[in-house]
């Protein structure tokens, strides 16, 4: 993914907050299922963290569990949920060549009921690859989401440890699979893992 400048970060945004604001009646009995990805069950996937490869990425991957559990859990019934996209990263945002302005998006194979502020957790944490300054990231992809669906108190207050987790969520993932079955991850790149865990280092240093 290319670095993105700060009016597209708001865009997308923006864009996932009006595909929300589109499916928050929507209803599929598909939507209720248990998924991996599913940033609810995020606690779940501490068995992974043995699949790391490094002492300090397992620890990092704990603390980001333990933040979790400290944080979101205990709000977790509160949040207000909906079926969403839950997975807007680079690859699925179409942009047009034109000024890089935001067009669509693609791969609605992930949609999940679930809490609605995962989308923009989901959203600004793959926004976060290789960005020296991941709040002031965060800050516009919350900025342009709030333009069009207002968050509310809690959702705000989860949503620094969401971003954490989701990018937690997918290293866990990439190594449990890798281990498991190398021939079937090819598809996951070793480049996107460095930067996550780039991304995380970043977020951990933050107060």
């Amino acid at each position: 993914g290319t670095i993105l400048s700060r009016a597209q970060r708001v865009e997308i945004g923006m864009l996932a907050a009006r595909l929300d604001r589109a499916l928050a009646d929507f209803d599929h009995p598909g939507a209720n299922r248990a998924f991996i990805w599913d940033l609810v069950h995020f606690a779940s996937l501490r068995e992974k963290v043995a699949f790391l490869d490094t002492d300090q990425r397992k620890a990092l991957a704990e603390r980001v569990l333990d933040r979790f559990a400290g944080t979101v859990a205990p709000l977790l019934p509160a949040l207000p949920r909906q079926i969403v996209h839950n997975d807007l990263n680079q690859n699925n945002l179409l942009l047009r060549p034109q000024d890089g302005s935001v067009s669509g998006l693609i791969d609605f194979g992930d949609m999940i009921r679930t809490i609605r502020v995962a989308e923009v957790a989901i959203t600004a944490a793959h926004l976060l690859y290789r960005e020296a300054d991941p709040m002031s990231a965060m800050a516009q992809v919350v900025k342009g989401y709030a333009r069009v669906l207002p968050l509310e108190v809690n959702e705000i207050a989860v949503l620094p440890v969401l971003i954490q987790a989701r990018l937690v969520t997918r290293e866990l993932i990439v190594s449990w699979r890798r281990q498991a079955n190398p021939a079937a991850t090819t598809s996951y790149r070793d480049d996107v893992s460095r930067f996550g865990w780039e991304a995380l280092a970043r977020c951990d240093a933050l107060p």
